[in-house]
């Protein structure tokens, strides 16, 4: 149901995909789109029946200067919030933050004591623009105390750039 065209509100759209696909421990594919899919509001990749989120996600296409995705939320807010996810591969996004927007991490990686851990997710072939303010391309583990752990992530050639002096902030 997303557009893609980089006017409509593409926010439930994804997160309907990605409750499906983590449901059937299955895929999303996120396909080109006639200019960018456009999202208002956090993507929760999380399993809410057994705690553990099995999911690999695929984007296609996108062109020089382009975002395959764009975030135009509020600031302070994270693009995907991942929890509990196991296993996964996350291939070939190309994910901005619009300027103006500060204080956004793209990916916020975490657990809960339901799901006992965040392991063996890859990401692979990203290209992630932080705008021109503060924000973060991975975040991982800031806001969970129990007796899980996040281990295990492999980052495979991402390009993260934007403002110097933000760069990097794991």
């Amino acid at each position: 149901g997303a557009k893609g065209d980089g006017v409509t509100d593409d926010t439930k759209a994804f997160q309907n995909a990605f409750n499906a696909a983590v449901a059937a421990r299955g895929k999303v594919i996120i396909p080109a789109a006639p200019n960018h899919y456009k999202l208002t509001n956090t993507i929760l990749v999380q399993n809410h029946q057994s705690g553990q989120a099995w999911i690999d996600v695929e984007g296609w296409g996108w062109g020089i200067g382009q975002n395959l995705i764009a975030w135009y939320g509020p600031s302070n807010k994270p693009v995907f919030q991942l929890i509990g996810l196991k296993q996964g591969m996350w291939n070939g996004l190309k994910i901005g933050v619009n300027n103006g927007i500060s204080g956004v991490s793209i990916f916020d990686v975490d657990t809960r004591d339901e799901a006992k851990s965040t392991t063996g997710v890859t990401f692979k072939n990203m290209y992630l623009n932080l705008g021109d303010k503060a924000n973060i391309g991975f975040r991982i583990g800031h806001s969970w105390g129990g007796n899980g752990d996040i281990s295990n992530l492999q980052f495979e050639n991402i390009a993260i750039y934007g403002k110097q002096d933000v760069i990097g902030g794991v």
